[in-house]
């Protein structure tokens, strides 16, 4: 598969400044939409469908986390990160992951500890672009979390998703068990847009079991739903979703006439905050962490998904 790279055999705080690509001009003089994606190469830039990732290790599950732009996957990556260090996890960036020219990507490996760990909430959002984690305890990799760029995954004028190679991997790889985390939030754009948002998370939805799929409601705070910090009423918060992204279950719905008498839906729903954002009147954005009982119920989720 020209321009992808897959090794079958087998994404900081202090970055140093890279020279810019420019990119070639678009036809009609029109923005590249990637263009503020960091670490690129021109020939990427200028074609999504070569951009290069690889995924060495084909037998750990792939947590995907998916949306669009500024949904607050790079957050729940990092929340998640911090929790699970918490737990005796490691958390190990995969240097393989990307090309050898792409120096954001080698420096966000150098300083992933100190991403997890710093309060300043714009350096992580500014510079992580691509990131794949491997979770590991006792010496035994868990799963590995993927990171990748919303623009890549989600156009909102368009309902039917015009995805890169590497996207179409990640859906079609049969040696990859996989756990697909979309997004979704209160207050999300416009109903067209909910609706082509709608459509692009259909596009995901396989009949396989090595894929399954764990529907992540972010900024639950923003909601009127939360009853005490990590106690929600999630039937309340699934309706609401429901509500503003019509159909958006339809496709995960359990048809078995047997199964669908204890399980209803062939998705899991968990509700999350990475926690509260403060603006000082100099300095960049402070971040300070939520209920750790966000991220607990997230992994509890996600280890039942690993284990079948």
């Amino acid at each position: 598969m020209e321009g992808f790279k897959i090794d079958s055999s087998k994404k900081g705080i202090d970055t140093p400044d890279v020279e810019e690509l420019k990119v070639q001009e678009q036809p009609d003089n029109q923005e590249n939409p990637i263009s503020n994606i960091h670490g690129l190469s021109l020939e990427e830039l200028n074609d999504v469908n070569k951009i290069r990732i690889s995924i060495s290790d084909t037998s750990a599950p792939v947590i995907v986390l998916f949306g669009p732009a500024s949904c607050g996957k790079t957050m729940t990556l990092v929340r998640l990160s911090r929790y699970l260090q918490g737990q005796g996890y490691q958390l190990i960036p995969d240097r393989t992951f990307r090309p050898s020219y792409d120096e954001n990507y080698k420096n966000l490996c150098d300083n992933f500890s100190s991403i997890v760990n710093s309060d300043d909430a714009a350096s992580r959002t500014d510079n992580i672009s691509f990131m794949l984690v491997k979770v590991v305890k006792d010496g035994r990799t868990i799963c590995q979390i993927l990171e990748g760029p919303g623009e890549l995954y989600f156009d909102p004028s368009k309902a039917r998703q015009d995805w890169p190679t590497y996207v179409h991997y990640l859906l079609n790889n049969t040696n990859l068990r996989k756990v697909f985390l979309p997004f979704v939030e209160p207050n999300f754009g416009e109903e067209e847009t909910r609706r082509n948002y709608v459509s692009t998370i259909n596009q995901l939805k396989q009949n396989t079991d090595k894929q399954k799929y764990v529907f992540l409601y972010n900024k639950i705070d923003l909601t009127p739903f939360v009853i005490s910090p990590g106690k929600v009423h999630i039937n309340h918060a699934l309706h609401q979703v429901e509500m503003d992204y019509p159909d958006i279950f339809a496709r995960f719905k359990n048809t078995n006439p047997i199964t669908s008498l204890w399980r209803a839906n062939n998705f899991e729903f968990v509700p999350f905050q990475t926690g509260t954002y403060t603006k000082p009147a100099a300095g960049s954005l402070v971040y300070i962490q939520g209920s750790d009982r966000y991220p607990q119920h997230l992994w509890e989720t996600l280890l039942r998904c690993i284990r079948g």
